[in-house]
């Protein structure tokens, strides 16, 4: 089935073509049927000229006016510091706040970094000075699927500052870390939609990956469908029904969600975990044969 490449229509603003040209070509650019950033020509000239133009303030001033017109106006474009510009199937665009944070606030620990899940950049709009970049780099090649705790992150050498107007690229799999001095800083966002199912969660001292968490909602769906039956077995749901959904998701394409339904089908010990188990053991993710032939070998 073909994508639809439309943009959001549930954003309230659109780019007037004349007071907002260079947000106007990007948009379009965006919008030609292509999936990728470095499929279309010269994204990072067009995204350049959107940052430097500041018409970005103009959708600003749009919302702003709204809101004096309406005070309750819904504003589904509008989050936590940030305000979506443009959003199709493919990509979005966002003009974004980043601040210096404590440990406590709203979940964010910068004792830690992780892996990029997308391809992307990023252009600062205000507040530069306070910012500056620092890349990593892994000690050999990975494959973010496969967890391993020995690789270990190194720094590319130097610090940059983010300048007003500076463009940064990165692509999915990448280790970036931006530190805020002070304030509020604002930056564009200009990011593909398709992401990595995983990324790595990285101590930032010791370099050393902990742990890896998922970033496709896809996952988190299905993890909480496998929790949920085996919430509700035998008392509000059939437990035929949840061992069915179990042995469903054993043929998921996320390893993940196929582990976790292997431990499900074990928790409801309907009999059928022991082959199960034999079929994993023949996974073609290493992560799940290892665990599948360390459970056949305790039994």
């Amino acid at each position: 089935m073909a994508r639809d490449r439309r943009a959001d229509t549930s954003l309230n603003v659109r780019p007037n073509a004349t007071a907002c040209a260079s947000l106007h070509r990007l948009c379009l650019a965006l919008e030609s049927g292509a999936d990728r950033l470095k499929d279309i020509a010269e994204i990072g000239t067009l995204f350049g000229q959107l940052s430097i133009s500041g018409e970005y303030a103009e959708i600003v001033r749009s919302y702003i006016s709204s809101v004096a017109d309406d005070p309750v106006v819904k504003m589904p474009a509008i989050g936590k510091r940030s305000v979506v510009l443009f959003r199709n199937s493919s990509f979005s665009l966002v003009l974004q706040g980043i601040c210096k944070k404590s440990k406590h606030v709203d979940g964010f620990d910068p004792t830690i970094l992780a892996t990029v899940p997308e391809n992307g950049m990023i252009s600062v709009i205000s507040g530069g000075e306070n910012l500056t970049l620092q890349k990593y780099e892994f000690d050999k090649p990975i494959d973010i699927s496969i967890f391993d705790i020995d690789v270990r992150l190194r720094k590319i050498e130097g610090c940059s500052s983010l300048n007003h107007g500076k463009i940064v690229e990165y692509d999915a799999g990448n280790v970036m870390n931006i530190d805020v001095n002070k304030g509020v800083s604002y930056i564009l966002k200009l990011s593909e939609t398709a992401v990595l199912p995983f990324q790595w969660v990285i101590d930032k001292q010791s370099l050393a990956p902990m742990f890896p968490c998922a970033t496709l909602a896809a996952v988190t769906r299905m993890e909480t469908l496998v929790d949920l039956s085996l919430a509700f077995a035998d008392d509000r749901l059939p437990r035929e029904q949840a061992i069915a959904l179990m042995k469903s998701l054993l043929r998921h394409p996320l390893h993940s969600v196929r582990w976790k339904a292997l431990q499900g089908l074990s928790e409801l010990d309907d009999g059928s975990t022991a082959h199960a188990l034999e079929c994993m053991s023949k996974d073609p993710h290493p992560h799940i044969r290892a665990a599948a032939q360390a459970c056949l070998a305790a039994d």
